[in-house]
């Protein structure tokens, strides 16, 4: 497959790292604390969405924001740096870099806490922008990220391509006009990533160097 996009963005959570152990310590944490009875089996869809629509689940909602801000506080101080970058993934960034990429993150988690995270283990250098979430503003969603950074940036849809790893990706990357490559090897199910957005699934940061090399 031919590269033929100009601007790269990266999901943040099961596409760049396995951020497994720290949100699921975060949640561990506040279903103890508050008396939850919840199988940790169901955990990993709680990574795509906005913690706050997973906390919903369990919360009424007059205490899901109080609860919310609890999270937050126990993962910005314990969690956030428990994670594993991929394998490859240092390789992949480098790859879409020489090629002559603009490369970007688009996440749902909080804008501030992705830098600080590709900082802390080194591959900041590669970002022309880390776009995250913002709850203060109102952005909390996939789409509501993307388009945010379409608009920080200039970037024009048609030459854009997002990578991620959940339904959340697909339906972010169908709104917004952008062509999606969905990689199987973090949280979400392949099965439920489709959509005419869609170009292909990579099970590996290496195929995904693969598909356009």
């Amino acid at each position: 497959m031919k590269l033929k996009y100009k601007a790269v963005f990266f999901d943040l959570d099961g596409t760049l790292f396995d951020t497994s152990e720290g949100i699921y310590n975060t949640f561990d944490y506040l279903f103890v604390k508050y008396g939850k009875n919840v199988e940790r089996d169901i955990y990993p869809s709680f990574i795509g969405p906005p913690v706050r629509t997973s906390l919903a689940r369990f919360f009424e909602s007059g205490v899901v924001d109080g609860v919310h801000d609890e999270f937050r506080q126990y993962y910005g101080s314990v969690g956030k740096f428990q994670a594993k970058l991929y394998d490859g993934i240092p390789d992949a960034l480098a790859f879409f870099k020489a090629s002559g990429c603009r490369i970007y993150t688009a996440t749902s988690k909080s804008e501030i806490m992705s830098v600080e995270i590709t900082r802390k283990f080194g591959i900041n250098g590669y970002f022309d922008r880390v776009y995250g979430a913002d709850a203060s503003v109102g952005r909390v969603e996939k789409e509501d990220v993307l388009q945010y950074a379409l608009t920080d940036s200039g970037e024009d849809p048609k030459e854009c391509l997002l990578i991620g790893d959940t339904i959340f990706d697909v339906r972010g990357a169908e709104h917004s006009g952008i062509a999606c490559l969905a990689v199987t090897y973090g949280f979400g199910k392949k099965e439920e990533m489709t959509g005419n957005c869609v170009i292909g699934y990579a099970a590996s940061p290496r195929e995904v160097i693969d598909m356009f090399g």
